[in-house]
């Protein structure tokens, strides 16, 4: 959706610490997938010559327990092969899924399994829609691959159960075969299409060899290789090698080798080498039949498995060679014994000749990695010395720049959003600042150099003695201001700071061990507990502090297990602390001493009470932000040796791009800039010299300048440099509020107690933020006049770009994020992901529009995109087309689309058109979640190509398209809805039958889809197929597909229960007659007369509720409008159905601006004179009359069509029609009057003249809804009528004639006759003619270059009437 913002996550990394467990390790070439048990995900790329790192994914709160790697078809478009998904699975059973190429994360489930998963299996022989599950658990949960959600729980294990697929040569089918930990084997067949599975009754024979000791030894994992028909159990102690025979009776285990972890052991050391004991961790069959099996301490053994020979004719068996594959040793590769420890290893496959074996070594520490790349041979076995191991930090690129940090002490080990612009930082040191976001975006390693000569920082040096370890600004009542913050330290204080003046307020020495968290209590209505913050240490003690009062009120001693959840009952003056180990303490407020401890089914029954305010601590809480700010801020920690503490890896900044470019189109914003940068001018000479990076920060008072260092460049004098007011006339910029004022951005007094007075503005403050966030946006050395246009907008820094720890992210469902890895070069961060490079051009876009005032941003963008790949070199990403397809309403979000698809070449954009049309809904017959909205991206992207290059599409790509845009507009996945009984059920297929709206039974229908992508396929569809009108219309029947936009624009917002909304006879839908009655007293809409002109009495627009002209009555509205609502819509919420309206309405308007304004109205009006819904003549009438309001000149030569319309709908002769519709017919009319010259109203006699194109002016008597008279004598189209102030004369001008006629209103007897011979032959229906009264001619140049809005009549009296065009009046005397 345009609406949607655009959220432009920026990563300032600060340095690499990772100190946690490596707990599964995944690879798909090129790259390597490392979770951790702090929930992370490392993404390394890896190959014949390189190992680093690319992507960190976060969201999972857990270890990460299992990883999986999908193949699918690949969507970028220079690639026809297949690309991975990686699946990742945590200890909560939460399960995301990630897209390799691009780091986006796709979808979450927070609820896939109920235990803890160890394995993700997809079975591609079997199906690659589906994912196997299984962990420490008796079932198996089958998961949706495109949706995570559970398909299937597989049960009836007798213990936790692993599972593999395999061929079964004898059915000849595919089948599952399962083992438990301890050994049993079980097959199943299953049914693909549903994923059923059936046990087979027949049990597998178990040899004595594969009896598995359960003290000792586990089944780890069962493989099967299909090419060896070969099934591979991998216990801790053993590899077992097998397959299933059949012995009549029943299937029997066969066992082939057996490989013992101990004799490799004793191998080992009779050859010298002393290995402790040792467990296997996994294996791996290449298809060069080498089997790779490894140790949990990173031994590495590479065995050859070879087939077995046979028997030959004649002879018998001697050996079990002839029938059983054996394993031969081809080589061990062992790792150093100082390293001796848990590790994790995976052999990773780089090319048919050469292989990786890279072991993750989990240290206290630090975390190491060994690497080797080995080149497959059949040397003889031998123990191989593995590579040194060396540490992760080694290969991060930008290592050296937090030196400086590490060696002067200012490691950032906190951090917390203090305000809408300012961000709390706490140092290991025990030092906290407060600084602008813009200064944290660019400086957040190197904070001393530019904090001292700002005056809106705020210092406080050695806060703590040793690490901050928590902050918190108090958040009480919603505060608009904050103005204390909370700190935590290593040294178990607790500390109040004024942010204001920047003061030390208080300091609680209330803990023995490191503060570990703030909360703020859920209740605050209750005095004893209001304005308190609960401070909660390692060894889970508890302090209560107030703010208010500076004061600690309770201190609870620590407790052996982790704090969960805190619940409040201030009423009956108990707050109760729950435990990990399910104990309930319940404390009592007043007396604070310990009341009772509770725990098990009461414990639990406690803390399901939702009827008491409750803190869950399961994550760590910090300010709360909106999520309507400009910016917001997320701390990215890593867990340090220290068990108490952890440390700042990266700092990421989530910006609402629309939000910061409507306030940078405030007005005056560009006034206050301008003033600022002239005050930084005059002190440019005064400026002191700047200081050096010192350990200690220390605050500054002195008065600097108000930009500081951002404003290091030299401003050019120009003043186009500014942006200038802007209206907020706009309708993207209303949709935003501006956030508040900053209570910090003020100058500080030497005398701390009070502050200056004088307040930096807030639009300044805006804008150097934007400019820090371009600087790291724009690479410059591209395109030097978009560069030069940029550096007079925007105060560049020139660094920001080539500052390495700033990086991009991009954002995922349910909080998930993905951050791109720094690198050194800022041409590779062009080279990373394509959405990356969508998001950021999008964002460059949007920022220079906020503040280009002549509209020219797209065409500098253009030129500076249309180099950028050639300066980045072959591995420029281009831009996503399927992200920018989401933005397809804006027209920079277009042009960028556009420029995307015009820079590839005839291959490329084959194989991009040939990708998505396989999605198309034309094409594609699946239904599922994922796929439906693959099929809405594929005709949004294909749609958008055909309206802006439609040569680039050949014939029939046009033509699936058309249709497939048809099928979004008329497609709704309707199964029940429980709309009213008698409601209509849809409104047609828009592509001439392709797909109509569907009903369940009793004509009921309900919604299947998510209601967001039902919301962007209607408005989608409606917009694209409006705007490329002249593309689909050879494919599609027009008509039909306005008919359906008409029933969607006519469409109620609000909805009615069926019980306050009687519904319609069928006879009273059909044919408009015998409404039911209601004591409800409908409004009046007629026409009344004030001088002659017509004015509106009483509720207009086309759905207000029916009235009968001067009468009472009604007839049940709600039920009409529940008949014209479709099933979706009446599912949708109301401002969805808004929204759908609004959009309908809008298309409609661009179908009349492309040339169909001919068809739409005739196919409106014909619509409105012979529907025998009243419902649906009422809708339409309010399209007309939206029409008449928004977009008038669209009807400009349809008027008298209009009119001729909605006149008919007021035929009395018609039952009851009349005084439902008056009141919209009576709205649409005083419109016309007010708006066109060529239509005039007579309340007295309630007469409508409106003059024709072809020169007639025709009288309608509005009392009989009939023709009175039609007046033909001008050559050409009527400009302008007017009736006389006594009704007896109607005066008529066509300018393009250059003549005024005058004509008696009515027709005398002998006008009656003598027109009777010509009434046969009468263009109008029959209706009498006559002559003129009068005529008059006029002379006046270039008549032709008025427009309808500069003619007009005025009559002054009863015989003289005056002629108004622009400037000149004409006098005529009847």
């Amino acid at each position: 959706m345009a609406s949607a913002s655009l959220h432009l996550p920026l990563v300032a990394w600060h340095q690499y610490t990772n100190r946690a467990k490596v707990t599964s390790l995944a690879y798909h070439a090129p790259f390597v997938y490392a979770g951790q048990s702090d929930g992370l995900i490392w993404v390394y790329t890896l190959n014949e010559t390189t190992f680093k790192p690319k992507f960190l994914f976060t969201g999972h709160k857990h270890p990460v327990t299992a990883l999986c790697v999908l193949e699918i078809k690949a969507q970028t478009p220079a690639s026809v092969d297949t690309e991975g998904i990686l699946v990742s699975a945590d200890a909560s059973g939460e399960i995301a899924k990630w897209n390799i190429h691009d780091g986006r994360c796709q979808a979450v489930n927070s609820f896939s399994v109920f235990s803890v998963p160890t394995a993700l299996k997809v079975f591609p022989e079997l199906s690659s829609q589906y994912i196997f599950c299984y962990g420490q658990s008796n079932d198996i949960c089958i998961l949706n691959a495109s949706t995570l959600d559970v398909v299937r729980v597989w049960g009836g294990h007798p213990n936790w159960a692993i599972c593999t697929s395999y061929f079964d040569p004898l059915e000849k089918r595919l089948r599952l075969i399962t083992a438990t930990v301890e050994g049993q084997l079980d097959r199943w067949d299953v049914e693909t299409t549903n994923m059923t599975v059936y046990k087979d009754k027949q049990s597998v024979q178990h040899d004595s060899i594969a009896q598995v000791d359960g003290i000792d030894e586990r089944v780890i994992d069962l493989l099967y290789d299909t090419e060896l028909t070969l099934f591979i159990l991998l216990t801790n102690r053993k590899i077992l090698a097998f397959q299933l025979i059949d012995t009549g009776s029943s299937p029997a285990y066969s066992p082939h080798f057996t490989l013992y972890i101990d004799k490799e052991t004793q191998q080992h050391q009779q050859q010298g080498t002393s290995r402790p004991r040792d467990d296997w961790a996994g294996a791996k069959i290449t298809q060069t039949r080498r089997l790779y099996a490894w140790t949990t301490r990173g031994d590495v053994y590479d065995y050859v498995i070879l087939p077995s020979k046979g028997v030959p004719v004649g002879s018998v068996v001697s050996n079990d060679g002839q029938i059983y594959d054996s394993a031969k040793l081809l080589n061990a590769y062992l790792l150093s014994d100082e390293l001796d420890g848990w590790s994790m290893t995976l052999p990773c496959h780089l090319s048919d000749d050469c292989i990786a074996l890279l072991t993750m070594l989990n240290r206290d520490d630090t975390s190491l990695f060994s690497l080797d790349r080995l080149h497959l041979d059949n040397s003889d076995p031998m123990p191989t010395p593995r590579a040194k191991a060396i540490p992760l930090a080694s290969i991060w690129p930008v290592t050296a720049n937090s030196q400086p940090c590490k060696q002067s002490g200012l490691i950032i080990t906190t951090t917390i959003p203090v305000s809408s612009n300012h961000l709390a930082i706490g140092y290991e040191n025990g030092t906290i600042v407060v600084v602008p976001l813009s200064v944290a975006i660019l400086f957040l390693n190197e904070m001393p150099k530019h904090i001292d000569q700002r005056q809106d920082t705020r210092v406080f040096e050695r806060a703590h003695d040793g690490k901050v370890t928590s902050l918190l600004v108090p958040d009480h009542h919603h505060a608009a201001d904050p103005k204390y913050l909370l700190s935590g330290g290593r040294d178990g204080c607790v500390k109040i700071w004024n942010l204001i003046n920047g003061k030390f307020v208080a300091s609680f020495a209330v803990h023995a061990s490191p503060v570990k968290m703030f909360v703020e209590p859920a209740e605050q209505k209750d005095v004893k507990i209001r304005s308190c913050v609960v401070s909660i240490a390692h060894d889970n003690s508890i302090a209560l502090i107030s703010v208010e009062s500076m004061t600690c009120l309770y201190i609870l001693p620590g407790y052996s297990y982790p704090l969960m959840w805190i619940q409040w009952r201030a009423a009956e003056d108990l707050v109760l602390f729950g435990y990990s180990n399910d104990c309930v303490f319940v404390w009592e407020l007043q007396a604070g001493h310990l009341d009772r401890v509770l725990d098990g089914k009461t414990a639990r029954h406690i803390m399901q009470d939702d009827r008491y305010p409750i803190n869950h601590l399961n994550s760590v809480p910090g300010r709360k932000q909106s999520a309507s700010q400009t910016i917001q801020t997320r701390g990215i920690t890593s867990m340090d040796n220290d068990m108490y503490t952890s440390t700042l890896v990266a700092q990421v900044f989530h910006i609402n791009v629309r939000r910061l470019c409507h306030e940078l189109r405030l007005p005056g914003a560009s006034d206050v800039y301008t003033n600022a940068r002239q005050a930084y001018q005059q002190q440019q000479q005064h400026q002191q010299q700047q200081h050096q990076m010192v350990p200690s920060m220390s605050a500054s008072s002195a008065d600097t300048s108000v930009t500081a260092q951002l404003l290091s460049s030299p401003l050019p004098p120009s003043s186009s440099l500014f942006m200038p007011s802007v209206s907020l006339s706009s309708p993207s910029s209303q949709q935003y509020m501006p956030d508040k004022s900053d209570p910090l951005d003020i100058r500080l007094d030497d005398d701390l107690d009070t502050a200056h007075a004088i307040k930096n503005d807030h639009a300044l403050k805006k804008r150097e933020l934007a400019s820090a966030i371009m600087s790291i946006l724009l690479s410059l050395g591209v395109e030097s006049q978009f560069e030069s246009h940029c550096k007079q907008q925007w105060i560049m820094d020139a660094d920001a770009a080539n500052r390495a720890p700033v990086a991009f992210g991009i954002r995922g469902p349910q909080n998930y994020l993905s951050l791109v890895v720094p690198t050194t070069d800022h041409w590779q961060s062009w080279a990373t992901s394509s959405t990356v490079t969508a998001m950021r051009l999008l964002a460059i876009a949007f920022l220079m529009d906020a503040v280009d005032a002549d509209g020219t941003t797209m065409g500098r963008l253009a030129g500076y995109f249309a180099t950028l790949p050639d300066r980045v070199g072959p591995s420029w990403e281009a831009p996503s087309l399927s992200y920018l397809c989401r933005y397809w309403q804006d027209e920079k979000a277009r042009k960028l689309f556009s420029l995307s698809v015009t820079q590839l070449d005839k291959v490329h954009l084959h194989a991009l058109v040939s990708y998505w049309r396989a999605y198309l809904p034309v094409c594609s017959a699946k239904n599922d979640a994922d796929v439906q909205a693959m099929m809405t991206r594929a005709t949004i992207v294909l749609a958008l190509i055909g309206c802006d290059n439609p040569l680039l599409l050949d014939d029939s790509a046009r033509k699936e398209t058309a249709l497939s845009l048809t099928l979004l507009l008329s497609d709704t996945d309707v199964v029940d809805v429980g709309v009213p009984q008698g409601a209509s059920s849809g409104h047609g297929g828009a592509g001439g039958g392709h797909s109509q709206v569907g009903s369940g039974e009793n004509g009921h229908g309900v919604i299947t889809g998510d209601m967001g992508m039902q919301l962007t396929k209607l408005t989608s569809s409606m917009q694209l197929l409006s705007e490329g009108c002249q593309t689909w219309e050879a494919y599609i029947n027009t008509s039909t597909v306005l008919r359906t936009i008409f029933a969607y624009a006519s469409s109620p917002v609000a909805t009615f229960s069926s019980s306050s909304a009687p519904s319609a006879t069928a006879a009273q839908t059909a044919g408009g007659g015998g409404p039911s009655t209601s004591s409800t007293t409908a409004g009046s809409g007629n026409i009344t007369t004030a001088g002659g002109d017509a004015h509106q009495t009483g509720a207009g627009g086309g759905h207000a509720g029916p009235a009968a002209a001067n009468s009472h009555g009604g007839n049940g509205h709600a039920s009409h409008q529940h008949a014209l609502m479709t099933p979706l819509l009446a599912a949708m919420p109301a401002n969805y159905r808004q929204t759908v309206r609004q959009y309908a309405r809008q298309a409609i308007f661009t179908f009349a601006r492309n040339n169909h304004m001919p068809l739409v109205i005739g196919t409106l009006i014909y619509d409105i004179i012979h529907t025998k819904s009243i419902d649906k003549r009422l809708g339409y009438l309010g399209i007309i009359s939206s029409f008449t309001r928004k977009n008038p000149m669209l009807l400009h030569g349809h008027v008298h069509q209009v009119i001729e319309a909605v006149v008919k709908t007021l035929d009395p002769n018609v039952p009851h029609m009349r005084e439902l519709v008056v009141q919209s017919a009576t709205s649409i009319l005083h419109d016309l009057v007010k708006i066109y010259p060529v239509v005039d109203f007579s309340s007295s006699s309630q007469k409508l003249a409106v003059g024709t194109p072809e020169g007639a002016t025709i009288v309608y008597d509005l009392q009989t809804a009939t023709r009175s008279a039609v007046f033909e004598g001008h050559t050409a189209a009527v400009s302008a009528v007017k009736f006389s102030p006594d009704t007896k004369f109607v005066a008529t001008g066509s300018l393009c004639d250059r003549s005024v006629r005058v004509w008696y209103t009515s027709v005398s007897l002998l006008g009656m006759f003598t027109s009777t011979f010509q009434s046969q032959s009468n263009r109008h229906g029959g209706i009498s003619s006559q002559k003129s009264h009068k005529v008059f001619s006029f002379a006046l140049p270039d008549t032709n270059v008025y427009g309808p809005d500069a003619v007009g009549f005025e009559w002054s009296s009863n015989r003289s009437v005056k002629l108004r065009v622009k400037e000149v009046v004409m006098s005529f005397n009847v």
